[in-house]
């Protein structure tokens, strides 16, 4: 036996074969033991029921359910019941020109919630069953196994989310056989899952290799890395039809927006309703409902005037170029596709600009594996679900503003060009960098705090060097600071125009179910936004994707939003625990130059959440906004410390605590996506979401 396990572990190719084996082997027996449970089963069709008032029989397999908790009884079963069998699916097609509410309710009409009343021997008044789905065009949720001991007598099935609809109920029987299925996507993830595992385990040789962009070969590695992960992304963005024919009205602002500027003027052209102006308060929601003022959802309400209240750089970049091309309107989900591979790409050469410096000729500090692992994390993690899970107007502004700030800090730290005495700033960087960096107060302003980096990027090349604010860098200097100074006499304008203060960007004239302009700075929410943002654990549950939201609820005594989430960006991104690290650290990290930007980093973290909370409200898009920056941190504390613990003990563990925190954050990601309940693959796309949930969850 050592003998073969000496053999595999020499022969990296034998070892890829021998695991191929084992994942066709448990598909064939384990993930398929239904089948083989049921082989013996005689199946007994289910006729006539008895059915309550609200179910109508139209003819042949039809029937009409004109309430919901409809009842289907079956008595005088009297037999063992292994499962139930129901086949089911919705009457009508989609036509030919579908609108997105006519996709909507197609997708959202496959999915039938039903609940199981059954007796047995030992429960004569019935077991109430947990509520199961079955999706029409996914065979398997058709089949509902049954734990009961004994004999039942009376079968109960109850139809929810079936009101006012008609369906063809094939087939209802018990104790049929589960027929074999052998899913090729389920071989395949879990060979790629194990392989995965292998290679980023804590003793791979392929932390033997230095991190080295000159190399032909590590590029190439890089490069399918960069490809594997924008493609997934790329798909995440097409799971959820909602954002791909996206027609409800006020996800269409920029191309109002687009619109307005195009005719020269900031004010859309859509009027408000006349009763608006007569309100003393048109931002009361209840006022405005018992007036019966129509009003556009979400539009900034001014002056008589419909605003965007969201960053105008998106509508420049995207919408006006595609009304110019003759293009037309474009949905948001569009525009954040075409930032995918851009983010992506920034993302990686950012953090090698940072792991360079922990690189030198005599040192290899930074090995490939690491750089792959941590850049992975960087780009697929808690952020990016929520990106790819919401592509839509809310999301657009945010991921815009981060995939500037990610390019503008790459700009900044690339600006370094060494020289034989020394440095020179580059100022195509420095102009391309702050240009960036500056557009984020016109996509979104929280993310601009990011602007005070250059305070310890550049002090020592403004204070100590002179090469920047200098008589002898005029050039560098210009090319630096004009940008942010142009685009901020731009935005100062554009916000005085609209609502009168060049500080205020309109947020507060939304109309929504609250009244903004009334909300107040109340420091209680802060207190919460840093709990339910950075601290709140994450919630397991039994079930797929075993992630749920968490308890939104607080003590806190007047108005707040709350959307729920999922955990603080300390358990969603577990990376970010290695900030723990930072009091070990400090000595290393003065010695780059790198200390206070990980402490100003931390900092703008926490005062984003809180903030968000304050404005705002607890919402888990608006962790995109501050969970980039605690990670970016993060992979500098990592850095740091891999190496100067490599090859000592302290270095082992971190090494262990990587890996695990690689795979766990990967899992984590995927079960965010499926477990994000708003506007949801479950109730937009159930077939693949239940394709998914039976293929992992293949004992039930």
């Amino acid at each position: 036996m050592k003998k073969i396990v000496k053999l595999i572990n020499g022969n990296k190719k034998l070892l890829v074969v021998y695991w191929l084996i084992l994942v066709v082997f448990l598909e064939l027996t384990l993930f398929n033991f239904r089948f083989y449970q049921s082989l013996g089963y005689a199946t007994v069709n289910l006729k006539n029921p008895d059915m309550d008032e609200s179910i109508e029989y139209i003819g042949g397999n039809e029937f009409k359910f004109n309430s919901n908790g409809a009842k289907m009884t079956f008595n005088n079963i009297d037999a063992k019941v292994k499962n139930v069998y129901i086949n089911m699916e919705k009457k009508g097609e989609l036509p030919e020109d579908p609108s997105y509410y006519d996709i909507k309710t197609f997708e959202y009409d496959k999915r039938i919630k039903v609940k199981i009343n059954i007796d047995d021997a030992g429960n004569s008044n019935g077991i109430d069953m947990p509520e199961r789905f079955i999706v029409s065009t996914v065979d398997r949720t058709k089949y509902i196994p049954l734990n009961l001991s004994g004999e039942s007598h009376k079968l109960i099935i109850i139809f929810n989310d079936v009101e006012n609809k008609s369906y063809d109920i094939n087939s209802i029987a018990i104790n049929k056989c589960v027929p074999f299925h052998f899913s090729i996507i389920r071989v395949l993830l879990l060979f790629l899952f194990g392989i995965l595992c292998y290679i980023v385990r804590p003793g791979s040789r392929l932390y033997r290799y230095k991190l080295d962009f000159k190399s032909k070969k590590q590029k190439l590695i890089i490069g399918l890395v960069v490809l594997t992960q924008f493609v997934i992304m790329f798909s995440c963005c097409y799971i959820n039809p909602y954002y791909v024919y996206m027609t409800v009205e006020h996800q269409k602002q920029y191309n109002e927006l687009a619109e307005a500027l195009l005719d020269g003027h900031f004010y859309l052209n859509e009027e408000p309703d006349p009763k608006m102006a007569d309100m003393e308060n048109p931002y009361d929601p209840a006022a405005r409902g018992e007036k019966g003022v129509y009003f556009a959802w979400d539009h900034a309400y001014y002056d008589g005037k419909y605003y965007v209240y969201f960053g105008i750089v998106p509508a420049v970049l995207f919408n006006i170029p595609a009304k110019l091309l003759g293009i037309g309107d474009i949905v948001p989900q569009n525009c954040i596709v075409f930032i995918v591979p851009i983010f992506i790409i920034m993302s990686y050469i950012l953090i090698y600009t940072l792991a360079r410096r922990f690189i030198s000729d005599e040192d290899d500090s930074i090995p490939l594996l690491l750089y792959l692992m941590l850049s992975t994390l960087f780009v697929g993690g808690a952020c990016s679900v929520f990106i790819v899970a919401w592509p839509d107007l809310y999301t657009l502004p945010i991921f815009t503003a981060l995939t500037l700030a990610i390019s503008g800090l790459y700009c900044w730290l690339s600006a370094f060009k060494p020289t034989e005495d020394g440095y020179r700033l580059s100022s195509p960087r420095l102009f391309l960098g702050s240009l960036f960096i500056a557009l984020i107060a016109g996509s979104r302003p929280q993310q601009l705090l990011v602007i005070f980096l250059a305070i310890p990027i550049f002090w020592n090349a403004v204070f100590k060097d002179k090469k920047l604010f200098s008589k002898n860098s005029i050039k560098q200097s210009v090319c630096f600071a004009l940008p942010i100074a142009v685009f901020a006499l731009f935005m100062f304008w554009y916000n005085y125009a609209r609502f009168g203060s060049i500080f205020d960007f309109g947020a507060n004239y939304n109309l929504t179910t609250n009244d903004m302009t009334a909300r107040g700075f109340m420091p209680g929410r802060f207190m919460q936004g840093i709990f339910s943002y950075i601290l709140q654990p994450i919630a397991f549950e039994g079930k797929f994707p075993y992630l749920t939201g968490v308890n939104g609820t607080t003590g806190f005594m007047g108005t707040t939003i709350s959307e729920g989430s999922f955990g603080g960006i300390l358990f969603i991104a577990p990376i970010t625990l290695a900030l723990l690290l930072l009091p070990k650290l400090k000595k290393e990290l003065k010695a780059d130059k790198l200390y206070y930007v990980v402490l100003m980093l931390i900092a703008f973290t926490l005062i984003i959440a809180g903030v968000d909370s304050v404005m705002a409200g607890i919402l888990s898009r608006y962790e995109i906004d501050f969970c980039w920056m605690a990670m970016l941190a993060a992979i500098i504390v990592i850095f740091t410390a891999y190496r100067k613990y490599k090859g000592r003990e302290y270095g082992n563990v971190l090494n262990v605590c990587i890996s695990a925190c690689f795979i766990i954050s990967l899992l984590i990601s995927a079960g965010l996506l499926m477990a994000i309940r708003i506007y949801s693959p479950f109730d937009n796309n159930p077939e693949t979401y239940w394709t998914i949930a039976s293929a992992i969850q293949f004992w039930l």
